[in-house]
């Protein structure tokens, strides 16, 4: 398969793994000995996506570094999502709730092993103050999770919990939907809640049917200067990032945003060559039919990219002195494309055509008992007279 170089992920992602007490011993020493190493790697599309693992060996105990891949390919038996269980509401009680997640993966909390002293080094552990606080490893499985974001519960804000599982999944709605109405969508990918809105009323057609377009808010690319509640999704850097991935991935310093850094902070994608935002191939869309609440179409665009940080160790600057400390540089970009079947679609229109019938029975029923009653009233009065 071919390589390509870029940004070396499992380095990106070492000083969590390992401790900081460890990490310039290990790059230098054993594993990456140039700044080139360090920075870039040559790996397949196949490892960035799915993930890949070296070894350290360190007093003869070999000990895997692994990035788990931006897009981890796993197989039925080891994939989360088939191992627990997901809940949906019905709206038995309430229409509104219908196709709701309250349960994803088995929580209705999300929740991870910390990425941060999870190492078997003795002393190597720590926990940036920024993330959850690491707990200590225990024979317990369940009692080494910990919240995935912060945990200020902050009431006027639509996602007041924000490690809290609620939304749909993207696909289904609730019927009746308007240019007005809020979309609430669970991502598993980030492992948060967002929040979609229709902009000006936009729609679009598909197929000869009617569409409301909704796209993220937004408010979900603000840094906690601009919306202090996102400060629990650690986005403190520059505007125009969904989320810091750094407790998803191992401890990576890793973002998500929209391709070519879209709506963001004009310096995102005037420090890197090439990048050029264009609201027709970036951004994120649902086209939705909104008397079903069904999405008809779908853009699912995201990109990945990875911050570069100049390397101090024992108060010298002697790693990558000529990189600007904090570039965001792409790693990837995806464009996942859904549509319905044809024969959905025409479901759909026999479903409208008898709508339409049903209306208009209704109307010219109406019509009729008018009709009766204006002509029993004329009756009467005849008789009457």
């Amino acid at each position: 398969m071919v390589s390509i170089l870029t940004i070396n992920m499992l380095f990106q992602g070492m000083e969590a793994q390992v401790g900081t007490a460890y990490f310039h011993l290990i790059c230098d020493q054993l594993m990456w000995k140039t700044d080139y190493k360090r920075l870039f790697s040559s790996r397949t599309v196949y490892e960035y996506i799915t993930g890949y693992k070296e070894y350290v060996s360190i007093l003869g105990v070999k000990i895997p570094i692994q990035f788990p891949g931006v897009y981890p390919n796993v197989t039925k038996a080891n994939n989360p999502s088939y191992q627990q269980k997901s809940t949906m509401l019905v709206g038995e009680s309430d229409k509104k709730s219908v196709y709701d997640i309250v349960e994803w993966r088995g929580m209705s909390s999300v929740k991870i092993k910390c990425p941060w002293g999870a190492n078997p080094l003795p002393g190597g552990q720590y926990c940036p103050h920024k993330y959850p606080c690491c707990q200590s490893r225990s024979i317990i499985p369940h009692s080494n999770l910990v919240p995935v974001w912060g945990t200020e519960i902050i009431d006027d804000v639509w996602d007041k919990d924000a490690n809290k599982v609620h939304g749909r999944n993207g696909e289904q709605f609730q019927p009746g939907l308007t240019k007005d109405s809020t979309l609430i969508i669970f991502n598993d990918i980030v492992y948060r809640a967002l929040k979609f809105v229709c902009r000006d009323g936009e729609h679009s057609v598909y197929k000869g049917i009617k569409m409301l377009r909704f796209s993220p808010d937004p408010s979900t690319f603000m840094n906690s200067t601009q919306r202090p509640s996102n400060a629990r999704y650690y986005q403190f850097g520059p505007y125009g990032l969904l989320g810091n991935l750094s407790m998803l991935e191992q401890g990576a310093d890793l973002y998500a945003s929209l391709p070519h850094f879209l709506y963001g902070d004009p310096s995102l994608h005037e420090n890197i060559i090439g990048l050029h935002p264009d609201e027709k191939l970036h951004r994120m869309v649902l086209d939705i039919e909104p008397i079903l609440g069904q999405t008809f179409f779908e853009h699912a665009r995201a990109q990945i990219s990875a911050r570069l940080k100049r390397g101090m160790h024992w108060g010298y600057d002697d790693w990558f002195p000529h990189v600007r400390d904090g570039v965001y540089v792409p790693i990837a970009w995806f464009n996942q494309v859904s549509m319905i079947r044809d024969s959905a679609v025409e479901e759909f229109d026999g479903l409208v055509l008898a709508q339409n019938v049903k209306y208009w029975c209704t109307i010219i029923g109406a019509i009729i008992s008018c009709l009766l009653l204006a002509y029993c009233a004329l009756l009467y009065k005849r008789h009457y007279i």
